[in-house]
């Protein structure tokens, strides 16, 4: 039972952030907190995790999200999105989210660049709102488990 709302915590917050960045093109600092704090409070009560794990998961995600930032691979507030999953997710699962995300962001950004440059004739950036590809990242993760136990040995 206590899984269930470790998953139905995650596909609220995911839906609320889709749901923003869609169509305001930003994840709000609001959602963000609220999600790290319901991601925290939902690991003191689940006994399949513990708090470690999910300020672990924190930690790890702000990590990557800040590396990922700073590049310009993505905005903060998706930045900040990734530790509100590693609340959820914990650190083995949140890193492999955001694997997972990147190459599902890199997936739907190619047809979206093929249709803005080639048929619109568009020279600007395509944006992909981050939030999308972070809920099918985590979907990817809840059935295949971490990334690195997905791939089968070479």
């Amino acid at each position: 039972m206590t899984i269930l709302i470790d998953y139905a915590g995650v596909a609220v917050l995911l839906f609320l952030a889709m749901r923003q960045d869609i169509r305001e093109n930003k994840i709000s600092n609001r959602l963000n907190v609220a999600g790290t704090v319901a991601g925290v409070l939902i690991a003191l009560i689940c006994p399949h995790r513990g708090l470690v794990d999910a300020l672990l998961g924190i930690l790890a995600c702000f990590l990557c999200g800040l590396l990922c930032w700073n590049l310009k691979m993505f905005r903060a507030g998706d930045a900040k999105l990734l530790c509100a999953l590693g609340a959820f997710l914990g650190w083995q699962l949140g890193l492999s989210c955001i694997l997972y995300a990147i190459i599902v962001g890199g997936v739907l950004g190619i047809p979206l660049l093929i249709w803005r440059h080639l048929i619109q004739k568009k020279k600007e950036f395509v944006k992909i709102p981050f939030a999308v590809p972070a809920a099918i990242a985590c979907v990817l993760c809840y059935v295949f488990g971490t990334m690195w136990n997905a791939i089968p040995a070479i």
